[in-house]
This record gives structure tokens, C-alpha cells and sequence, in this order.
């Protein structure tokens, strides 16, 4: 059976029950009482049956009107409910956020970043992705990520940037390495070692920084093997293969048989920036960048 009634009917039966007096109903809607009346008459035509007994002392509700107003109750807190979502939604407080990531971002500032956003967002999904950060541009610009927490600096079109964290350069040696007892080392130090580092495919970015500074420092690092994940590297460091140079946040990253040490004679950092689509509209994601840039931004371009 097709509902024929409308929304205005339940309201005004609502009223009507809960005053059970047709003129103190009609007051409370701001509406003429004889228009009230043809309303609920209106309502029980479509309903078949009534709703109310209605004597010149008194309203009272039927059997029926009663069982009817319960669900007339859970129609309006439902559609007040959907409202309110609605409007959430369009605010940017209820989605999905689907983010990417490097393994550095995520020993580094993401966790930081997520825990902080979800206390004031805690209905946005975040959906995370580890990807390298070429695969990472290339999934913003596809629009499989909204955004991404990447080795910067990204100065691409259509895409915008920006900075949230700078780590230092630090260097990870194993505990049995004869510099392991050292609080920081120079770079020159570490100019003849074995290095393990990321593989170019995947930590270009990386790479170029530390290549960069190393050669400013006159070597370039003897790469003796090449990993996809900082967990590999730390693994070939820890048996004592080779050392590496990585971001300082890896101390938040703890592993057994390694060593960290400052390197006291570079200066140099390097940006973790989160990038995204100029045309991504989406208001979770602007509610965000908003938070981001409240919270975490250091630059931007």
C-alpha cells in the first residue's frame, strides 16, 4: 500500500498528541486550528482508521493512534538523524579518506598526524596505503588517493604541497660496529663504509638527497645492497652487513642489534610534505587540510 500522506501530517499529528487539546496544538504550530483539524481528518481518510476519540471535554488517543505515534516518532528521529548526518557529511566530518604513505612517514609524523585528526573527525575512515612516493604521485593524479604523505620537495601541476615535518640526517650502524660506542659521528667518518640503501626505483627521492650530500662532501656512497622497505635495511644492518644514513625519525622505530648516531657536521633536512589534487573538492578532505595546516604545516606552496 502506497503512503499518501505527507510529512506535514505526521507534524501535525505529533502535535495533536502530545497537547491532546486541538487548540493548544494549533498555538504551538502556529497554525489555525480549523486548517489542524481538516490535517488530521485528512491523515486518518488515508489511514483507515482513527486516531483519536474526541469529545467536547476531552482528546484521547485510539489503540491505533498510539501504536501509530510511536512510529511516527521513529520516522522524525530518523529523518532528523539523516539531516544531521547530512550536513556532517557536507562539513567534511563523515567520509573516507583514502591515504597514502612512505615507511618513513610512518615511523615519523603520520601516526602523530591520524591521532590527533581522529579526535576531532572521529567518524572519518582513513584508509591507508603504503606506496613509495612516485607511486604515490602517480595514485593522487589517478585519484586513487586523496592524499599522500611523501619525501619532498613535489613541485608538480595540478598538484599542491604541504610541509609537515623535517627530519635530520642521522646514521644506523650496527651495535657491533667500531663506531657504535660514539655518540655522533662526521660524515667523513662514514665515507669508506658499505652503504644498504633503498632501492632507486622505489626511494629515488630519498636517495637523491643523500647522494646530494654526500658528493657535496666529496664520495658518493658504495651502494653494497639495495632494499624496498626500511624494515629490510635494518635487518642487513643488524646482522652488520653494511650502515646507512636515514631520517632522524627513525629512533621511533626500535631495532635490536642497531645503533643510532648524529652526524654533527650536516645541516641538511629533509621535508616529509603531503600532497594533493588542485581539483579534489571533497570537504573531508579540506576539513584535513585544514587541520593540517592549523596543526602540522611548516610550508607550502
Amino acid at each position: 500500500m502506497s503512503v499518501k500522506y505527507e510529512l506535514r501530517h505526521l507534524r501535525h499529528f505529533i502535535a495533536v498528541a502530545e497537547e491532546l487539546n486541538f487548540r493548544a496544538a494549533a498555538e504551538h504550530l502556529n497554525f489555525a486550528q480549523p486548517a489542524l483539524s481538516r490535517s488530521i481528518r485528512q491523515l486518518e481518510e488515508h489511514l483507515t482508521f482513527d486516531l483519536f476519540v474526541r469529545t467536547s471535554r476531552k482528546v484521547k488517543l485510539t489503540k491505533e493512534g498510539e501504536i501509530f505515534l510511536k512510529g511516527a516518532y521513529q520516522v522524525m528521529a530518523t529523518l532528523s538523524a539523516s539531516q544531521r548526518l547530512a550536513q556532517r557529511s557536507l562539513r567534511g566530518e563523515i567520509d573516507v579518506l583514502r591515504i597514502g604513505h612512505t615507511d618513513s612517514a610512518i615511523i615519523g609524523i603520520l601516526p602523530t598526524v591520524i591521532a590527533q585528526f581522529k579526535k576531532v573527525a572521529p567518524d572519518v575512515k582513513l584508509d591507508l596505503l603504503l606506496e613509495v612516493t612516485n607511486q604515490q604521485i602517480e595514485s593522487v593524479y589517478n585519484k586513487k588517493l586523496d592524499i599522500g604523505f611523501v619525501t619532498g620537495p613535489i613541485d608538480l601541476p595540478d598538484l599542491r604541497g604541504i610541509t609537515v615535518h623535517r627530519d635530520n640526517i642521522v646514521a644506523v650502524i650496527s651495535e657491533h660496529h667500531p663506531l657504535a660506542d660514539r655518540a655522533s659521528v662526521a660524515i667523513h667518518d662514514l665515507k669508506g663504509e658499505g652503504y644498504i640503501m633503498g632501492n632507486d626505483i622505489g626511494w629515488q627521492h630519498f636517495n637523491n638527497h643523500i647522494n646530494s650530500i654526500c658528493m657535496r662532501h666529496g664520495f658518493r656512497p658504495n651502494v653494497i645492497q639495495a632494499a624496498n622497505n626500511t624494515d629490510t635495511i635494518l635487518s642487513f644492518i643488524s646482522a652488520n652487513i653494511g650502515i646507512t644514513l636515514h631520517l632522524s625519525s627513525i629512533r621511533n622505530y626500535v631495532r635490536k642489534g642497531t645503533v643510532v648516531l648524529d652526524i654533527h657536521d650536516i645541516e641538511d633536512t629533509i621535508p616529509t610534505q603531503v600532497i594533493w589534487r588542485n581539483d579534489n573538492l571533497s570537504p573531508v578532505l579540506a576539513q584535513l587540510l585544514v587541520f593540517i595546516r592549523e596543526k602540522f604545516s611548516l610550508t607550502q606552496h
